[in-house]
């Protein structure tokens, strides 16, 4: 009998444990959650802002985004210095809000945006997100981030 009262205490422990440090759950997906089949999943690195919450998307979230487009890619930056192939709108970060009829209407509508660096296309995506948006992605180091992952920019 003491020893049965043992694997308990052992297996309790082990609940514990496992509890404690996420054994047995499902894997980490970088912040994704399940999405309805044929959607992308929300990933990238939730942004807090005032108004809301954007997503930071690395160049490689990205490319995976661009796999199963449903969504609108913005290149936000100012002047024109390239662009990724799949860009759908060029809207200055800084014209964002007067120019919201680009967009799509629906407020929960898929939008990345981008730039050179990655600085104005945040200050576009907490535009967005102060407007009403609830899906705004913005890839993080912008152009540079993308070039240095290998891959390629179309020129204007």
């Amino acid at each position: 009998m003491p020893r049965a009262s043992g694997l308990l205490t052992l297996a309790a422990l082990l609940l514990v444990v496992a509890a404690c440090t996420g054994a047995g759950a499902a894997p980490a997906t970088g912040g994704a959650t399940t999405a309805a089949p044929g959607a992308v999943a929300e990933v990238g690195r939730p942004v807090r802002t005032a108004a809301g919450v954007y997503r930071d998307l690395s160049a490689a979230e990205l490319k995976t985004f661009l796999e199963r487009k449903d969504f609108v890619l913005v290149d936000t930056h100012v002047p024109n210095e390239g662009r990724l192939a799949e860009t759908d709108l060029r809207i200055p970060y800084d014209q964002i809000e007067r120019q919201l009829g680009l967009l799509p209407p629906a407020k929960d509508a898929r939008i990345v945006l981008y730039c050179m660096s990655g600085r104005m296309s945040q200050i576009a995506a907490e535009r967005l997100v102060a407007q009403g948006y609830t899906r705004v992605w913005n890839l993080e180091r912008g152009m540079i981030g993308w070039r240095a992952a290998g891959y390629e920019l179309l020129p204007d």
